[in-house]
C-alpha cells in the first residue's frame, strides 16, 4: 500500500469534485501521471478502490463525497499525530474490524501503533476522546482541534485581534486552550486559508453538497458560511468548526450574512421585518424550509444564539 499514492489520490478526488468535474477519477488518473509516470491507470483505480472497502469515501449521485477525516488524513504531515489518529477515525468509522485488512494495515502507515502493536502511549487519551466523540459528529471535535493547532503551527509571527472578545462555551474548551492557547483570530485571513478550505470541505460533506434552503447543488454557486462572522470570531477554533457554519447558495448566504434571515433553535427559519419593508414578495425566496434537525448540534445552536443577538436585523 503506497501511503503518498493514496494521500494524492484523496486530494485530487477531493478538489476535483469540489469543481463540479464529472470526470473525477480520469482527471485524478492524469495528474497524478503528470507528476508520476511511473504511475499506471490501474495503480490509482485500486487506492480508489480500498477507499471505498474502508469506507474513506462514498458516490453520491452527480459526485464525490469525502469524509473530514478523509480529507485531514490527506493533508496531514507524514508520521505525525494527526495523521495517525485521522486514520484511527477513519477506521472507527469504517465499522471494520481494526485487527484485520485492510483496516489493520492502513493503520500501519501511520505511526498510530508502538513496535508492540498497540496503541501509541502518546496517543492513547486522545485517540479514547476520538472514540467517544464520533457517533456525535460528522468529525471529531479532538481530531478538528489538532488538526487547526497543526495548520497554525506552521505559521510563525502572526499578529492577533480580538484577544479580549467572548468564546462560545464549548464542552471541549479546556482541551482547545490546552491545544491552542492564543485567544483571538490571525488579522491575516489568508493565514488561515488552508483552515477555511478545510472548513468548507466539512460544509459540504455535511450537507451534502446542496443549500438546505433551496437544494441547489451547483459548487460555484455554495459558499460554505460563517454563522458567528469570521471578523468576530474570538478563537481560532471558532473560524474552524463546522459548527460554525452553515452551506448556502449566494442568495441564502447574502440574507444570512446581512443579517436579513436566521434560524431559531428548532431550525425554523426567522425572517427579518427589514428584509419584508424591501421585499414583501418573499416566495421566491424559498422560506417555505426548515433546517432538518440533524444540523441542529449543541454547539451551533450556541452560535445561532450570536447570529440572532448580534447579526439579525431587528
Amino acid at each position: 500500500m503506497n501511503k503518498h499514492l493514496l494521500k494524492q489520490t484523496i486530494i485530487y478526488l477531493n478538489e476535483f469534485s469540489l469543481d463540479d468535474d464529472h470526470d473525477l477519477v480520469s482527471q485524478t488518473v492524469r495528474e497524478i501521471k503528470r507528476q508520476d509516470p511511473s504511475m499506471s491507470e490501474g495503480d490509482v483505480i485500486k487506492v480508489i478502490h480500498l477507499l471505498q472497502k474502508i469506507h474513506a469515501l462514498e458516490w453520491l449521485d452527480t459526485t464525490l463525497d469525502m469524509f473530514p477525516s478523509t480529507v485531514i488524513f490527506s493533508k496531514a504531515n507524514p508520521n505525525s499525530d494527526v495523521e495517525a489518529l485521522a486514520a484511527y477515525e477513519i477506521a472507527l468509522r469504517s465499522n471494520l474490524d481494526l485487527n484485520e485488512d485492510p483496516m489493520k494495515s492502513f493503520l500501519k502507515l501511520t505511526t498510530f501503533y508502538d513496535e508492540n502493536e498497540n496503541i501509541r502511549k502518546e496517543l492513547y487519551t486522545m485517540a479514547k476522546q476520538i472514540k467517544n466523540e464520533i457517533d456525535q459528529d460528522i468529525v471529531s471535535e479532538t481530531l478538528n482541534i489538532i488538526y487547526t493547532e497543526s495548520i497554525i503551527k506552521r505559521k510563525s509571527n502572526l499578529e492577533y485581534r480580538n484577544q479580549n472578545r467572548k468564546m462560545i462555551n464549548f464542552d471541549n474548551q479546556d482541551f482547545i486552550l490546552e491545544r491552542l492557547p492564543q485567544r483571538g483570530i490571525p488579522v491575516s485571513r489568508e493565514a488561515t486559508k488552508d483552515l477555511q478550505s478545510f472548513f468548507k470541505d466539512t460544509q459540504m460533506h455535511e450537507f451534502d453538497h446542496a443549500c438546505p434552503i433551496c437544494h441547489i447543488k451547483v459548487p460555484q454557486l455554495l459558499i460554505a458560511s460563517h454563522i458567528k462572522p469570521f471578523r468576530d470570531c474570538a478563537h481560532i477554533y471558532e473560524t474552524a468548526t463546522h459548527d460554525n457554519g452553515l452551506l448556502l447558495c449566494r442568495n441564502h448566504d447574502f440574507l444570512f450574512d446581512q443579517g436579513y434571515i436566521s434560524f431559531n433553535d428548532d431550525g425554523t427559519i426567522i425572517i427579518s421585518k427589514a428584509l419584508i419593508e424591501k421585499d414583501p414578495h418573499l416566495e421566491h425566496f424559498n422560506f417555505d424550509t426548515r433546517l432538518d434537525p440533524i444540523y441542529m448540534t449543541k454547539n451551533r445552536r450556541k452560535f445561532l444564539k450570536y447570529h440572532r443577538e448580534n447579526i439579525l436585523k431587528r
